[in-house]
C-alpha cells in the first residue's frame, strides 16, 4: 500500500533509531507528499532533527505540526520541553498549559506547567528588578504583581499534581524552590 501514511510514520521512526536520519526525513517527506496536513508526520520529523541535536529545526517542525491540529498533544509536550530546556518560560507555559486543559489529569503535563509559570514569575521579578534599580517604582510594583500572579497559580498547579499523585516527589522539590525562591518562606520550603 504505497499511500499508507501510518507506515511511512514507523518506517521514519524505525530508521531514526537506526541511526539513520537522512533516511527517516526522506520517508516523512514521501508521506507528507500523500497527507500534508498530518501533523503526526511534522511531529515526527521534529523528533528525528532533535536526536541529530537541531533543536531548531526540531521546533520549528513541533510548531507545523500545531499548526495543522492546534490540539496535537505529543508536539505540544516535544515544544514545551524545548521551551523549558532553553528557559522560555511564556512558550512552556503556553504548550505546557494548553496540554494541561486537553490531559487535566498528566501529572507530567501538570508539573511542566507549574515550572514554566515559576519562570514566568522569576522573570518578572527580575525585571522588577530592574525597574527599581532605575527609579521606576511604579512598573516595578506592576511587575512584582504579575510576579506574585505567577508564583500562586504555580503553587496551585502542583497541588493539583499532589491531588492526583501524592507520590509525585519531583512536585515536593519544585513546590520548595517556589516557596524558596518565590515566596522567600524559607522554613516552609526546607519542610
Amino acid at each position: 500500500d504505497p499511500d499508507n501514511t501510518e507506515a511511512y510514520k514507523t518506517l521514519a521512526l524505525v530508521y531514526m533509531d537506526q541511526g539513520k536520519g537522512d533516511m527517516a526525513k526522506m520517508t516523512c517527506a514521501n508521506a507528507l507528499k500523500i497527507d500534508p496536513d498530518n501533523a503526526s508526520i511534522y511531529n515526527n520529523l521534529g523528533l528525528i532533527y532533535l536526536k541529530e541535536g537541531n533543536t531548531l529545526l526540531a521546533a520549528a517542525q513541533f510548531t507545523k505540526a500545531l499548526e495543522k491540529d492546534a490540539g496535537f498533544a505529543p508536539a505540544l509536550a516535544n515544544l514545551g520541553a524545548i521551551a523549558l530546556d532553553n528557559k522560555d518560560y511564556n512558550l512552556g507555559s503556553d504548550s505546557f498549559g494548553r496540554l494541561s486543559k486537553i490531559k487535566p489529569s498528566n501529572t507530567v503535563a501538570l508539573n511542566s506547567y507549574a515550572v514554566a509559570l515559576r519562570g514566568q514569575g522569576s522573570d518578572a521579578d527580575a525585571i522588577a528588578k530592574a525597574y527599581e534599580d532605575a527609579g521606576k517604582d511604579d512598573e516595578a510594583k506592576e511587575k512584582r504583581a504579575e510576579a506574585k500572579k505567577h508564583y500562586e497559580e504555580a503553587k496551585e498547579t502542583y497541588m493539583r499534581v499532589y491531588a492526583l499523585d501524592k507520590d509525585y516527589h519531583e512536585v515536593s522539590f519544585n513546590l520548595g524552590l517556589l516557596t524558596q525562591r518565590g515566596f522567600k518562606d524559607f522554613k516552609t520550603a526546607i519542610r
